[in-house]
């Protein structure tokens, strides 16, 4: 499948805003368990990767 298709688009949207809760369900338990400064170290880190992917699929897919 191409990867710039739009089903391809679409599946990348839907599995990165999945790992975006499962990276807000990590730092929730991190900050229970270390504190908030390392939760929001950790949700720092994963948006920061995560964010730009979403970023790029929304421009292939023509959103903002």
């Amino acid at each position: 499948m191409p990867s710039n298709s739009h089903e391809f688009n679409q599946g990348a949207l839907h599995a990165l805003n999945e790992i975006k809760l499962i990276a807000l369900a990590l730092a929730t338990h991190v900050g229970v368990m270390n504190g908030q400064e390392e939760a929001q170290a950790i949700k720092a880190t994963l948006d920061g990767i995560v964010d730009p992917l979403i970023t790029k699929y929304r421009k292939a897919e023509g959103q903002q």
